[in-house]
C-alpha cells in the first residue's frame, strides 16, 4: 500500500474524507478522499506491485461486461465509428487495449495498429499484435489512444507528459464522474482517480495538449473523451528533455515552454 501525499491535479496536500467504500476485490475497505480542487481519489491505495497482482488475478473476475457476449465488440465499434475519420495518420497505438477489438477494427481499416496490455495473455481475445507493457512503449505513432486508462495510473500527469515522446495526437477517455451523483460502486482497487471533465482538460493543457474535440458516450453520459494535439510550443526539444528525465513542467499549472528550456 502507498499513501497519496498531494493532489495530482492542483498539488494540494489538504484532503477531506468523502466516504469509505465497502471491501471490494481485494482485502481492504477503500477510503475515498476529495481535494479542495474537487478531485476525488483513493487514499491509501495499492502500490505498483499490488496493482500488478490485482490485474493478474482479481480484476477480470469482477468486470461483468467481459461476460456479456458481444459487449466489448459493440463498444469497440462505437469508438471506431467516432474516431475513424478523425484520427490522422496510419500508425495507431492503443494503450490498455483490453481484448483488442478496437485495434482489430483499425487494422481491418488498413491502419498499422497495435495495442499494449498489462497482462495480454489473460485479456486479449482478438487476433492482433499486443505487447505486454504497463506504461508507454517506445517507437513513434501517428495517434495514441488511452481509453479508460488514466484513472488506473498512479502518475497520470507524468503519463500525459511522456506521451509527447511517441506521438503528437492522442485520444484520452475517462468515466464521466459527476460530483452531484457520485458513482455508487465506481471505486475499486484499480480505479485510483475520479477525473471530471474540468480536471482532464486542465491536465491536458498543462501537459502540452490542445483539445480538438470532445466526445461523450452512453447515457448520462457514462464516458467522456478528448481528442487532442500537441501544443506547438512543445517541440522536439521538450521531448528530448523528457527522455533525459529532466523536469520540463516546473510548478504545477506552469508549463515550461521552449524558450524556458533552451535549444542546443
Amino acid at each position: 500500500m502507498e499513501v497519496v501525499e498531494r493532489c495530482e491535479v492542483c498539488g494540494s496536500e489538504e484532503f477531506t474524507l468523502l466516504r469509505v467504500e465497502p471491501q471490494k476485490y481485494l482485502f481492504y475497505g477503500e477510503q475515498v478522499w476529495r481535494c479542495e480542487c474537487r478531485m476525488v481519489f483513493l487514499n491509501p491505495r495499492l502500490d505498483a506491485g499490488g496493482l500488478d497482482r490485482f490485474y493478474a488475478t482479481e480484476f477480470l473476475k469482477h468486470k461483468s461486461y467481459h461476460r456479456i457476449p458481444g459487449e466489448r465488440e459493440r463498444l469497440a465499434e462505437e469508438h471506431f465509428a467516432e474516431l475513424q475519420g478523425r484520427l490522422t495518420g496510419e500508425r495507431v497505438l492503443e494503450i490498455g487495449c483490453g481484448q483488442g477489438w478496437l485495434v482489430k477494427l483499425f487494422r481491418e481499416d488498413g491502419r498499422d495498429a497495435e495495442g499494449t496490455e498489462v497482462h495480454p495473455e489473460k485479456r486479449v481475445a482478438a487476433d492482433v499484435p499486443v505487447t505486454a507493457c504497463d506504461w508507454i512503449p517506445g517507437g513513434h505513432w501517428d495517434a495514441v489512444l488511452a481509453i479508460h486508462v488514466l484513472e488506473h495510473l498512479r502518475e497520470p500527469r507524468r503519463f500525459l507528459r511522456e506521451l509527447h515522446e511517441i506521438t503528437e495526437q492522442i485520444y484520452i477517455e475517462i468515466p464521466a464522474y459527476d460530483l452531484a451523483r457520485p458513482h455508487a460502486g465506481y471505486h475499486h482497487s484499480a480505479h485510483l482517480w475520479d477525473f471530471s471533465r474540468e480536471h482532464l482538460l486542465r491536465l491536458l493543457e498543462e501537459e502540452g495538449w490542445e483539445k480538438r474535440l470532445e466526445l461523450r458516450y452512453g447515457r448520462h453520459p457514462k464516458w467522456y473523451g478528448v481528442l487532442a494535439r500537441r501544443l506547438k510550443a512543445f517541440t522536439t526539444v521538450t521531448r528530448a528533455a523528457v527522455r533525459k528525465g529532466r523536469e520540463v513542467n516546473g510548478p504545477l499549472g506552469q508549463p515550461v515552454r521552449e524558450q524556458d528550456i533552451g535549444v542546443g
